[in-house]
């Protein structure tokens, strides 16, 4: 008796939810039904200006409506995700039902760059086109995908552009924003999202960000090669492995100069990273090192260090190969 209780229990709960989420969707559907829809699409003529330390791309791009009313819908369309723009060379006219207007922007868009997998980063360049004074129980855009494009003249210097789509959203705000009319507190806009891949063409810029660090640890590998069996050695190796750590230091902070800070650490940061740990462990190895030779067990020394030549190297080699190749999946 108990258990069916239960179940009698949760099946009228999972009634009411179905219930009130019918009703939701049944308010949408209206809300949907009764607003004008306009087919939006877009051609984008230019990318250019990529900026990763301001964090922003600028854009040239034409926008136009079928809409079978005379309201123009870009008269009031706005770019949400910019910085600035600015539209000009509006045009209407009427094509037997259908009103047809045309218009061009020019936009600056904030972009957060993911520079974490550089140069093997894949970057999304969104522009989100919305409505700024109907919301969906007036207006709903329909993305014309069949004849938005882009200009095949495009040149981004180092990426090549990988895929182009639009798409329409639902955003919702949470206020009226002082709209009598609507009677609850949020409210939805149509949105029109203009989504471009790019994927960097070249590497080269990858190898001169870490040359200096990988010409460290060449200079690392070589103060195996110094016995330590005098003072003076040591000195000099101690001092050979200082300035490779230096080195490295600066290039790790002339590469984030370059490419941008991200939020973790990026493919540049693991392997200067990775580097520093390999100096320093060079380091203790020549302590090590010297105090065999101070104790007598030269040969012990020499062992250690020959030895540690070529597990650095390998080890180091395979290391770049495994983040390389990390970065490489992630995109």
């Amino acid at each position: 008796m108990l258990f069916k209780q239960i179940n009698y229990f949760f099946a009228t709960i999972t009634l009411i939810i179905l219930f009130l989420f019918g009703i939701d969707n049944t308010a949408l559907a209206d809300t949907i039904a009764s607003s004008e829809s306009c087919k939006i699409g877009t051609f984008v003529t230019s990318i250019h200006s990529l900026n990763v330390k301001d964090k922003s791309f600028a854009i040239d791009f034409w926008v136009w409506s079928n809409c079978a009313s005379e309201i123009n819908p870009l008269k009031t369309m706005e770019v949400t995700n910019a910085i600035k723009f600015a539209a000009e060379q509006d045009s209407t006219e009427k094509k037997g039902n259908i009103y047809w207007s045309q218009r061009k922007y020019r936009a600056t868009i904030y972009q957060n760059w993911k520079t974490e997998n550089f140069p093997f980063d894949r970057q999304h360049l969104y522009v989100e086109l919305e409505d700024g004074a109907a919301d969906i129980s007036k207006r709903i855009y329909i993305p014309d995908v069949k004849n938005s494009s882009l200009s095949q003249n495009i040149i981004l210097d180092g990426f090549k552009i990988k895929d182009f789509q639009i798409q329409e959203l639902k955003f919702n705000y949470p206020t009226s924003f002082g709209d009598p009319e609507i009677n609850h507190a949020g409210s939805t806009f149509s949105r029109l999202r203009i989504r471009m891949t790019i994927v960097r063409q070249e590497f080269f810029g990858f190898f001169k960000l870490n040359m200096g660090t990988y010409i460290a640890f060449a200079i690392t590998l070589l103060s195996f090669l110094m016995h330590p069996k005098q003072t003076s050695i040591f000195s000099a190796r101690m001092s050979l492995l200082v300035g490779s750590l230096f080195a490295v230091v600066i290039s790790m902070r002339a590469s984030d100069s370059i490419i941008g800070t991200s939020q973790g650490l990026s493919l540049i940061d693991q392997i200067h990273i990775t580097t520093m740990v390999y100096i320093f462990s060079s380091a203790a190895i020549a302590i090590f090192s010297l105090r065999c030779c101070e104790t007598g067990h030269d040969k012990l020394a020499l062992r250690i260090d020959a030895r540690c030549l070529w597990i650095f190297a390998a080890s180091f080699v395979a290391m770049n190969g495994v983040l390389i190749s990390t970065a490489i999946f992630r995109g």
